[in-house]
């Protein structure tokens, strides 16, 4: 077979742009073909969808003649990027089953990566948001802003109105307003549109804001914000859901059997790992080797659903726990359904969240509202809002959560009994 391959003109640029995104998501999906490398993924957390575009253009070689599409856990590539940090020539390998990066400078490191037997992000085009809002402004002074205006909230509000273009926070009984010193390109449909983002992204991206040439802020009404860095031959877009003030809701006391907080994508390797234990593993053990959070929620919903078992302090697979590893083992697809069909007869929000997606598709926050609607006239406890991180992680790694852009529905056809 003939050997397709990329060599990156920036080298720099590359470590950038994949330390970004291995501090949003956990797993991407590639497509190279002789047009570009397009990378897409969507973050399991605050609802971050990403969108990477490379032209042919944008490499220093570019020797693709075919399509090749394949799923990359991206975090394992963001841990290796600090030990190449003085490569001043970076290119990848696509192989059958792996993919290749070989880091050079007066020495040489290749790093071999196996492709994701389970692509979750290989998702069909998602529907395109149409903008009618929009400011091009220099990259560099863009995150001057967002680095001041982070400073003073965890929420970080852009607003387009008659008079300019703002960077806002509101902290107490104080407001601060950016405004970058010339706008290169703007667009407007309305006399004032506002949104607004969690800081922490937008600080997380702020080298890769430093790298680029320009930024292109989206705005509409009910939209998510799209942030389209734009450096040469190459667009990076990230789209953020907007976000409400959900936190003065009245909520019932959460119970034992509330959502605990972890990453749904590493829970089964959680499972694998104390499978390794035929005589059980103790929690401090698990949490020092990085399978178990502080808070110990990976053990607590592996409890709830009678995975797992614990017997003086040490934690032991169970029956139906052996019977879900087999599963993994051997028939991914069986594992998903096992596990969709516990949490689906344990958690009240869980159900609810299936039973409201089989008939519309939802945003971010239209489904937190639904779902506690639901959960309030049945008078059970209500979510707060960082429980549809897990709710929707776990539907996404079932195979039942499809989510596209700002909607998030039910795959079609999938069996929710």
């Amino acid at each position: 077979m003939k050997m397709q391959n990329i060599i990156f003109k920036d080298a720099i640029l590359f470590r950038h742009l994949f330390t970004a995104i291995s501090r949003f998501v956990n797993q991407v999906h590639f497509d190279v073909s002789p047009n570009g490398l397009k990378i897409v993924s969507i973050d399991p957390h605050d609802f971050c969808y990403i969108d990477l575009f490379m032209s042919p253009q944008f490499f220093k070689e570019f020797n693709i003649n075919k399509t090749i599409s394949f799923g990359l856990e991206i975090k394992k590539l963001g841990k290796i990027l600090p030990k190449i940090s003085v490569a001043n020539k970076i290119s990848l390998n696509f192989n059958e089953d792996s993919i290749e990066l070989i880091a050079q400078h007066e020495w040489k490191m290749n790093f071999i990566f196996k492709y994701l037997v389970d692509d979750i992000f290989d998702l069909s085009k998602p529907k395109e948001i149409k903008y009618n809002n929009s400011i091009t402004i220099d990259a560099k002074e863009f995150s001057k802003l967002i680095d001041t205006a982070s400073v003073l909230s965890t929420e970080t509000k852009f607003l387009l109105n008659k008079n300019g273009f703002y960077v806002k926070t509101d902290h107490e009984d104080f407001t601060f307003l950016g405004e970058p010193s010339k706008i290169d390109e703007i667009q407007k449909s309305i006399s004032e549109v506002e949104s607004s983002v969690v800081s922490n992204y937008l600080r997380q991206l702020s080298s890769l804001f430093n790298y680029c040439d320009r930024i292109r802020v989206n705005l509409d009404e009910n939209q998510p914000i799209k942030l389209d860095l734009i450096f040469k031959n190459a667009e990076f877009t990230f789209i953020f859901s907007h976000k409400r003030n959900l936190h003065n809701k009245k909520r019932m006391d959460r119970q034992g059997t509330s959502l605990p907080r972890l990453s749904v994508s590493k829970f089964p390797e959680f499972l694998i790992y104390i499978s390794a234990f035929p005589n059980g593993q103790r929690v401090n053990l698990l949490i020092n080797a990085g399978f178990e959070t502080k808070g110990r929620d990976y053990s607590r919903l592996a409890r709830n659903l009678e995975l797992v078992e614990v017997k003086e302090g040490r934690i032991f697979l169970s029956d139906k726990g052996k019977i879900f590893i087999n599963y993994l083992r051997s028939n991914s697809n069986d594992a998903k359904r096992l596990l969709h069909g516990l949490v689906y007869e344990k958690y009240d929000s869980y159900r609810n969240m299936v039973g409201i997606l089989k008939n519309s598709r939802y945003d971010l926050n239209e489904l937190f509202n639904a779902i506690n609607r639901n959960l309030q006239q049945e008078n059970k406890p209500t979510i707060d809002f960082q429980d549809i991180s897990t709710l929707l992680g776990i539907g996404l790694w079932c195979g039942l959560i499809d989510k596209k852009m700002a909607l998030i529905f039910l795959n079609p056809g999938y069996d929710v009994s």
